[in-house]
């Protein structure tokens, strides 16, 4: 695939942004099983919140370590680890919003066996995140 959408971009590692973007959904959607499924109770919930961002800036550096390329920027951002207060701040406004049972929510609860198994595919790729492994441990002793 030479080029993408009406710009004609040239795609440089598009499976390396979509290995980032499972890593992400699966952080997402395993965050939402600690609670309940229910996006408000995650956006008021920080210590998910803040171990769900761990998660993420841990997959992703996972990925980086093993030369997989294409972290989006619109990720890589607010996940560095310097800017982790932000990005809890910004997915509590985010999943407390409507757009947080439209896109997680409902994905979520709709799709659990996919979810989960895309996180169990995380946890095998990327075995050297402590947040990670603590996320997806948490998920398994959930109905």
């Amino acid at each position: 695939m030479k080029s993408s959408g009406p710009t004609g971009r040239t795609l440089r590692c598009p499976h390396g942004r979509l290995a980032y973007h499972a890593a992400f959904v699966a952080c997402v959607a395993a965050a939402l099983y600690c609670c309940g499924t229910d996006p408000v109770r995650l956006a008021a919930d920080r210590v998910t919140l803040t171990l769900m961002c761990r998660a993420i800036t841990g997959a992703f550096g996972g990925l980086r370590a093993d030369g997989t390329t294409g972290l989006p920027r619109n990720l890589a951002v607010p996940h560095s680890p310097a800017l982790r207060a932000v990005a809890v701040r910004y997915w509590a406004r985010t999943t407390r919003s409507p757009m947080g049972e439209l896109a997680f929510a409902a994905h979520s609860r709709h799709a659990e066996a996919e979810m989960r198994a895309l996180g169990d595919d995380m946890a095998a790729r990327i075995a050297d995140s402590p947040a990670l492994t603590e996320l997806l441990r948490a998920v398994e002793h959930q109905p």
